[in-house]
């Protein structure tokens, strides 16, 4: 048996485990999840990054930053960006990280509850990119990067972790 064929199998016993309780979540709420997912630990990150911004004046001391800051949760990480700048879109990040809590603690039976149906999965997904549109604005006056820069130093990062790990 080929290691795809491998993955494939266990893919298979999950999704079983995954339909058969009440804790099942259908197709357009797991990737709903995953959208939120991606998109707070994307911020999660720049609030470290403006930290950095902020407290060095310019990237040498993001390693420092990211080492210093890395066990804070995105709530202390917020409030310490808001202390910091003034402006910042507290609400709008409040708000992503409450939806991140939510499909991360909620049962699958809740959040079947509260956004089952296409009219609250669109009115999620809706709030979801005003909250970016929000912290990207921020993001990109006070970042000092394009989104584009912003990504492709998360993705430098992302390997140089894997490496150190």
């Amino acid at each position: 048996m080929s290691i795809q064929e491998k993955i494939t199998s266990l893919q298979h016993k999950f999704d079983t485990y995954n339909e058969m309780g009440r804790d099942y979540l259908p197709d357009e709420l797991k990737k709903l999840r995953n959208y939120v997912f991606q998109i707070h630990s994307f911020y999660e990150e720049a609030l470290v990054y403006l930290i950095g911004i902020y407290c060095f004046k310019d990237t040498v001391g993001l390693v420092a930053t990211e080492n210093i800051f890395k066990n804070l949760d995105f709530d202390q990480k917020r409030r310490i960006t808001k202390k910091l700048y003034s402006g910042f879109p507290t609400t709008a990040a409040e708000s992503l990280n409450s939806l991140r809590n939510k499909f991360a603690h909620y049962s699958g039976e809740k959040l079947r509850e509260e956004f089952g149906g296409e009219q609250t999965i669109y009115e999620c997904m809706k709030s979801l990119s005003d909250y970016i549109d929000k912290l990207d604005i921020f993001w990109l006056e006070h970042g000092g990067m394009t989104k584009t820069k912003a990504l492709e130093h998360v993705k430098l990062n992302n390997k140089r972790l894997r490496v150190e790990d």
